[in-house]
């Protein structure tokens, strides 16, 4: 059996055969049926997940979406500073201009970030900020990012946007996600849309092998025609049976990503490998009214 990881495979074919023995299965059913849950294992270990506490495989796959969404806004709002969320920078609870606010966004109006800048020395995050721009777009959001993670670079400052006139006060952070100001909500649901590709780059294997609709939720699913295409399956057949899955999305292969997932997941499934053995000899034992039984 191959998933893209070593195994001592001495160990895993004595524990198929005994797991074949006693559900009365061929070989080529149970390596299948330990390639579904491994496949299975790799979606939820796949991400997005929770990281901390980090319980991929126990986690709801309702809390792994939010995740995904929540880093979407967290990535959003490192490469765009909204300007309406700088107390600086806009209008009072009453809708007064102050000086300052008005001096910015003529200086916004402009393109003139040095000038903002110099009118907020005590602002650390505007004095980080390396351009100015009126709008928030995903072209200028992608760019920000490090091909490889899909995250802003390290070390990135911002980039500070302005429409030009004082705007009011609002927390760039929303309950649905971020500021509607100068099109960041817009880009927020375009980009958490796309949450799930890195997961549905295990759908044409998890399909091939008859994983079940409820191990891949359907924010996953909708995916499949953008991911599946990368997927890997290959099933041999005979006494050397064997699967060879992967996911094959760029940035789970740039990084490494889906070796490490692979070998996890594996290393979960040989966990419960045993377990299942045991389970499988105690119903079989229940069915010939065997009361005593062991395993080796």
């Amino acid at each position: 059996m191959r998933i893209s990881a070593a195994l001592d495979r001495g160990h895993w074919t004595n524990q198929l055969q005994k797991l074949a023995d006693v559900m009365g299965q061929t070989m080529d059913e149970v390596v299948k049926g330990q390639a579904r849950l491994i496949i299975r294992d790799c979606i939820r270990m796949t991400p997005p997940f929770t990281r901390k506490p980090y319980k991929p495989l126990t986690e709801s796959f309702s809390r792994q979406h939010q995740a995904g969404k929540d880093a979407v806004r967290k990535s959003i709002l490192r490469v765009f500073k909204p300007a309406n969320s700088f107390w600086s920078l806009t209008s009072d609870k009453d809708g007064n201009k102050g000086e300052l606010a008005k001096a910015a966004a003529k200086a916004a109006k402009r393109g003139d970030l040095d000038e903002i800048k110099r009118l907020n020395p005590r602002s650390k995050a505007i004095q980080r900020t390396i351009a100015l721009e009126r709008m928030a777009d995903s072209a200028t959001f992608d760019a920000a990012r490090d091909a490889k993670t899909g995250k802003p670079r390290k070390g990135f400052g911002g980039i500070l946007v302005h429409r030009g006139t004082v705007p009011t006060f609002e927390k760039a952070r929303t309950e649905k996600g971020v500021t509607s100001y100068a099109g960041l909500a817009k880009l927020f649901r375009a980009k958490a849309a796309n949450v799930g590709i890195a997961k549905a780059g295990w759908l044409h294997a998890a399909d091939q092998l008859g994983l079940p609709a409820k191990d891949c939720p359907a924010w996953v699913r909708k995916h499949k025609g953008k991911a599946s295409g990368s997927s890997v399956y290959r099933f041999v057949e005979g006494v050397k049976a064997s699967v060879v899955c992967g996911n094959g999305v760029p940035y789970i292969q740039a990084t490494g990503a889906e070796l490490r997932i692979v070998q996890a997941a594996m290393k979960n499934r040989d966990r419960n490998l045993y377990k299942q053995i045991s389970m499988a000899m105690k119903a079989k034992a229940k069915r010939m009214g065997v009361k005593k039984y062991w395993t080796v």
